[in-house]
């Protein structure tokens, strides 16, 4: 995903602004495929736009997890601590009345994934 920016003159005001436009490009078969989204366009984060998680582990808080909770961590680092497993990183991007979808992270990259609300014990936005 490649940012543009560009001048250009406004039709109702005729003064210059700044408009930004995703050019998202794709290799098939070595030719090179691209698509420019003009501003506005509901850009969608990706793995490759993400950066690793924070190196500190955050201490689990001590309250109830709900849609309306972990809605506030939207787009925001969050460790979790599943009622099974491992705790891990996570970039939620959507919250539903049931589970969260967003970005995990593996270790080494971001992969996406979903979970189950009544699956996570705790979570921590940092």
């Amino acid at each position: 995903m490649i940012k543009i920016k560009k001048r250009k003159r406004c039709q109702r005001c005729n003064n210059y602004r700044n408009q930004i436009k995703y050019q998202e490009t794709k290799v098939n078969n070595n030719n090179i495929i691209s698509n420019t989204f003009p501003l506005g366009f509901p850009y969608t984060i990706t793995a490759a736009d993400l950066a690793p998680p924070p190196s500190v582990i955050p201490q689990p808080p001590l309250f109830a997890v709900d849609p309306g909770a972990i809605s506030g961590c939207l787009y925001r680092y969050t460790y979790i601590w599943p009622r099974n497993g491992r705790p891990y990183w996570f970039y939620p991007t959507f919250v539903g009345r049931r589970s969260v979808a967003g970005y995990r992270w593996t270790g080494s990259f971001w992969v996406y994934a979903g979970v189950d609300v009544n699956q996570i014990r705790e979570f921590q936005c940092v």
